[in-house]
């Protein structure tokens, strides 16, 4: 969603709240967004809404009901642990998107939650993307997370122009839950934008397109590949291989990758690495053939000639 969207959506929620709870109720409230997202959709409702500034400075407790603002819902364990650290208020809970079932699990669960009130309904892929497993793979999630997510799906994954969503996955070797890949380029995220200080950003991987091949020398067709940190990581999930290429060794796939040949690739190596032909053409044979050998890279009969 880009910010053109995002404000059309805050006009909804402003008038869905209005319809809901009311404008008197509205004009006495308290407003707070959830940190970060949700104080850059509270900024543009707050707008919409014509707020004046006192809204926006709540007291730690008081009898007004608290409107929590978040740009979106998917489980709910954001706004969990935020209720826990406002015990005291009547909360009217404003997500910008969200499942309308998660909205109906909070209202039923949460007694102090009068409202759960969203611009727009997010779409639950899990049952036709899963099929008779649905049933078996939403109670392990629960399992997981008892205690923290009022409800489980998949949803589309929500792209803002500050940052992404976060996803998660299930590492079924490693037995644990981890954080999912971004899927949008840092320069169309805020969060993790060109020009910021890396050491301040949240480590993280991004999805990357993998580029056509141009010559008979091609990563296999299972292979996946990108550039992690300071890293290329190579993986064949059907071959259960995945390898961590650094320096020279790194800059031999992605000249391969990019060229396709032996021959072409040595005259792009040679450019920029001050060795002689011959040993240049033995390293890049041997790591090309090691390659093969464990089905990251598809080298034809000939290819060496």
């Amino acid at each position: 969603m880009g910010y053109e969207q995002v404000e059309k959506d805050c006009e909804t929620l402003a008038e869905t709240l209005s319809q809901r709870v009311g404008t008197e109720l509205l004009s006495s409230a308290d407003f707070l967004g959830i940190p970060r997202g949700g104080l850059i959709v509270l900024g543009m409702l707050s707008y919409a809404l014509n707020l004046p500034h006192g809204q926006f400075e709540p007291p730690a407790s008081g009898d007004a009901p608290l409107v929590v603002v978040d740009d979106c819902a998917l489980t709910g364990s954001r706004f969990r642990r935020f209720l826990q650290h406002h015990p005291d208020r009547e909360v009217i809970f404003a997500p910008l998107y969200a499942h309308p079932e998660l909205c109906a699990t909070i209202e039923r669960e949460e007694p102090r939650v009068t409202a759960c009130v969203n611009a727009q309904d997010l779409h639950d892929y899990a049952p036709e993307e899963l099929g008779e497993d649905h049933s078996e793979w939403q109670a392990q999630w629960h399992q997981r997370h008892s205690d923290e997510r009022y409800w489980i799906g998949r949803t589309e994954h929500l792209c803002f122009p500050w940052g992404e969503a976060d996803t998660a996955t299930w590492n079924p070797k490693r037995k644990q839950v981890e954080q999912g890949l971004s899927v949008v380029p840092p320069e169309h995220r805020l969060k993790n934008r060109p020009g910021v200080d890396s050491s301040q950003r949240e480590p993280s991987a991004s999805v990357q397109v993998q580029p056509a091949p141009t010559g008979p020398i091609r990563p296999s067709p299972a292979v996946l590949f990108g550039q992690v940190g300071n890293h290329t990581i190579v993986a064949n999930p059907e071959a259960d291989v995945c390898i961590e290429l650094g320096g020279t060794a790194a800059a031999m796939w992605h000249a391969l990758v990019e060229h396709g040949t032996i021959g072409d690739t040595m005259g792009a190596l040679r450019q920029a690495y001050s060795v002689g032909e011959t040993t240049l053409r033995a390293d890049l044979v041997d790591f090309a053939k090691q390659l093969a050998v464990h089905d990251l890279l598809h080298v034809p009969d000939g290819s060496f000639a």
